[in-house]
């Protein structure tokens, strides 16, 4: 039967043997080191122009106890001690 031209196997289809196409690596490209930005001096302007929240938070990153923190009521107070302890 397989010599009917009419028999579904009669031409048989070529099969191709799957190949996994060839994925060329892209050459790998060193990034350009990005120098560190200079760190803005911890001056007393610049922690005046924080506001008395940021000025907290900043004392609370620094390790202050809250206890402590809070018996600095006064702005003068508070900037004094972030200078005190980034003057380190």
């Amino acid at each position: 039967m397989l010599n009917n031209p009419n028999h579904k196997n009669y031409y048989k289809e070529e099969v191709k043997e799957e190949v996994a196409p060839v994925v060329e690596e892209a050459p790998v490209v060193e990034e350009p080191k990005v120098e560190e930005e200079p760190k803005e001096e911890m001056t007393a302007e610049f922690f005046y122009a924080m506001t008395k929240k940021e000025q907290v938070e900043e004392l609370e990153k620094l390790g202050l106890p809250k206890k402590d923190i809070k018996k600095l009521k006064f702005e003068d107070d508070r900037v004094e001690a972030l200078v005190e302890f980034y003057k380190d």
